[in-house]
């Protein structure tokens, strides 16, 4: 006797039922496989609480990667973007009442609240610090919950955190100019130092894989502008290596990779080594604008529109220009620059690889997954158009 066939409608919620069944069979069988391979690696480690740290990040990994995907564009409900970081297979969407995570297929994971009055965020590997900046609190999260929060006793000027989990938090102090903890990835404080007058304002930073910081502070003499940079190992109580530079206002501090660092200032840029020794120099013209760094490259936007590419050894690579320019971004090796209504597309060589218009203000564009753009209340994938050629002049008649 032949089976009768089934309509249509049944047969699709038939087939769906069978694989919502296979992809549940497969997230127990991965979750099983993970708990079994974590629980030898706390015994034979002994390090549980590390242990269990890395099981809750494999099993956020697994979830997030079986996660039915969304079709595109998302709305995302934020018409002021604040910022956008890629996580490990997802990624996080800042703005002024909320942060919200986002799987790289477009699926929303989780909404924070913060109710924070300047919020920021710095995200890496599978974790992010959310904090109030010129406040209190701080919040380090994974992609699926809160992991610890903390309320200092002075307003937090910044704060940034490794692929490791640890987390490095510079505030304002009572009796010195600034201090900056470093805590490891069980939020516990392994190192503290105390910015003095010599040293001057703390009020930049950045932190590497390896426990290393770099700390710009305002220290201005003789009415002239002046930046010490100053470089911690989280490991050692005396610093690395203490950088005067005179007449000049720093607007960046970032590591580059191979433990060099770059500093970017109002009229140049350079890079030093963990000696505090300067490796490479470029002196630009004219204000900046935006700037951006990733990996080892560099992207400097001037207010004429004029934008420079640049290697970790600050050789000019490429350079374009865009009208109307108002920021430029690094993302998957790729130069963005954004404009009210426009994203521009170039190779680090400066090669134009098209451009995409937008019925509102593009607010970021970043790489996860594939390269997403978010522009008004709205998330999506760039596709950059080719630019048409200009037109050759004819002498026909």
């Amino acid at each position: 006797m032949k089976k009768q066939a089934k309509p249509a409608d049944e047969s699709a919620v038939w087939l769906e039922r069978i694989r919502g069944r296979r992809r549940r069979r497969k997230i127990r069988l991965a979750v099983g496989v993970t708990v079994i391979l974590a629980a030898v690696l706390v015994y034979f480690t002994g390090l549980y609480g590390a242990s269990i740290a890395m099981l809750g990040d494999v099993l956020d990994t697994i979830s997030i990667a079986l996660k039915p995907g969304q079709s595109w564009p998302v709305q995302t409900d934020k018409p002021e973007l604040l910022s956008a970081q890629p996580l490990s297979g997802s990624f996080l969407l800042l703005s002024g009442d909320d942060l919200t995570l986002y799987s790289n297929s477009g699926s929303q994971l989780r909404s924070i609240q913060h109710g924070y009055a300047r919020p920021q965020a710095a995200a890496a590997g599978t974790r992010f610090c959310l904090y109030n900046r010129t406040g209190t609190q701080l919040r380090v999260e994974s992609r699926t919950r809160t992991l610890y929060t903390k309320t200092f006793s002075q307003p937090i000027l910044t704060a940034d955190i490794a692929s490791g989990g640890e987390v490095a938090v510079l505030t304002r102090s009572p009796r010195y100019t600034g201090e900056l903890m470093l805590y490891d990835a069980q939020f516990e404080e392994i190192f503290h130092w105390y910015a003095t007058e010599q040293d001057g304002t703390p009020y930049l930073m950045d932190l590497d894989d390896n426990g290393r910081m770099v700390v710009g502070c305002a220290a201005p003499s003789n009415g002239q502008m002046g930046l010490n940079l100053i470089l911690l190992n989280g490991s050692q109580t005396d610093p690395l290596a203490s950088i005067r530079l005179e007449g000049c206002s720093g607007y960046r501090v970032s590591w580059l990779g191979g433990g060099r660092f770059a500093v970017i200032t109002d009229t140049f840029v350079a890079v030093y080594d963990t000696k505090g020794e300067e490796r490479a120099r470029y002196d630009h013209a004219g204000t900046l604008l935006s700037a951006d760094t990733s990996g080892g490259t560099l992207a400097l936007l001037h207010e004429d529109g004029q934008i420079k590419l640049l290697d970790s050894s600050l050789r000019e690579t490429g350079s374009a220009s865009v009208s109307g320019a108002e920021k430029v971004l690094l993302a998957g090796g790729r130069a963005y620059c954004l404009t009210k209504d426009s994203v521009y597309g170039f190779s680090l060589k400066g090669e134009s690889l098209g451009m995409q218009t937008f019925d509102s203000t593009p607010q970021a564009v970043f790489k996860a997954g594939k390269v997403l753009v978010a522009y008004g209340d709205s998330l999506d994938r760039l596709d950059l158009d080719p630019l048409p050629a200009p037109a050759s002049s004819s002498a026909a008649e």
